[in-house]
C-alpha cells in the first residue's frame, strides 16, 4: 500500500477504484484529496465524482453489513471506517441502545428479587424497562404478603 504522500504525489496515476480503496482503507480521506495543496489540482472533477460514487456504493454495502451484523462490533466497525459517514449518527444511536439494554439486563440479573426496595429501585431506574411489568408484579406480591 502506498503512503498518503505517495497517493497525493501520484493521484492521476491511480484509477478511481483504487483511490476509493485507499479512502475506505483509511489511508487518505476524500476531503484530503480534494485539497489543492495536497494533490496540486490533479484530483479533477471527473475523477473526483467517480471516486465519490464508488465510495458511496462501498459505504452503502458496509452499512448493510453492519445492519445485518446488528451488533456493537458491526456498528463500531462502520463508524471506524466511515467516521463522517451517512449512517454514523444512526450507528452511534444503535450502539447506545445496545449498551443501555445490556446495562438494564445486568441490573435486573444482579437484583435481589426478594427485596422490595431493590425491585422498586429497578422500576425507578427503568420505568419502561424490559422487566418493569415483572418487577411491578413482584411489588404487588410483596404488598399482599405484608397485608397478612
Amino acid at each position: 500500500m502506498p503512503t498518503k504522500e505517495e497517493i497525493f504525489d501520484n493521484i492521476s496515476d491511480y484509477p478511481a477504484e483504487q483511490i476509493a480503496g485507499f479512502i475506505t482503507s483509511g489511508i487518505v480521506t476524500f476531503d484530503e484529496l480534494c485539497e489543492f495543496k495536497n494533490t496540486g489540482g490533479d484530483f479533477g472533477n471527473e475523477l473526483r465524482e467517480a471516486v465519490k460514487q464508488l465510495v458511496a456504493g462501498m459505504e452503502l454495502k458496509d452499512w448493510a453489513k453492519a445492519e445485518k451484523g446488528n451488533s456493537e462490533e458491526s456498528y463500531s466497525e462502520y463508524i471506524e471506517k466511515y467516521p463522517s459517514g451517512e449512517h454514523r449518527v444512526e450507528a452511534t444511536i444503535r450502539i447506545g441502545k445496545m449498551r443501555a439494554a445490556k446495562a438494564e439486563e445486568m441490573f435486573w440479573n444482579s437484583l435481589d428479587k426478594t427485596n422490595a426496595d431493590a425491585v422498586q429501585r429497578y422500576i425507578n431506574e427503568y420505568p419502561t424497562g424490559k422487566y418493569t411489568t415483572q418487577a411491578k408484579k413482584l411489588l404487588k406480591a410483596f404488598e399482599r404478603r405484608a397485608q397478612f
